[in-house]
């Protein structure tokens, strides 16, 4: 990891094309932007060993292409996006092969559409 600190920019439209975005084992801080979703090409995104909080996006499952999730080692809380008004939730990730969220305070049932999933 480096000493990025600071929280994720809320813009991320000039890199639709990213494929891939490792953050981990820095010291972020705040919430994952909603507006991390314009990364329709994201295949991997790592978070982890931060200190990120609040709840997941609720548009998380926009990010169809995402193949690995990494998210451990903050302090994400709430339930696991569920499908609704704000999107698919994580049913949406249907490209999703591994999903790491453990060491986090996430509240409630594993979505069953989770379940689902074929990737």
């Amino acid at each position: 990891g480096n000493a990025l600190t600071g929280s994720l920019p809320g813009a991320w439209g000039a890199l639709a094309s990213l494929a891939s975005l490792v953050l981990s084992s820095n010291r972020l801080t705040g919430s994952i932007p909603e507006a991390i979703t314009a990364l329709a090409a994201l295949k991997t995104l790592d978070l982890s060993v931060n200190s990120l909080t609040g709840p997941l996006p609720s548009s998380l499952g926009a990010l169809a292409a995402l193949e690995l999730l990494v998210l451990t080692s903050n302090s994400l809380s709430g339930p696991l996006p569920v499908p609704g008004p704000g999107g698919p939730g994580v049913a949406g990730l249907t490209s999703l092969r591994e999903m790491r969220v453990g060491k986090n305070a996430f509240t409630g049932p594993v979505p069953t559409d989770l379940g689902l999933l074929t990737a």
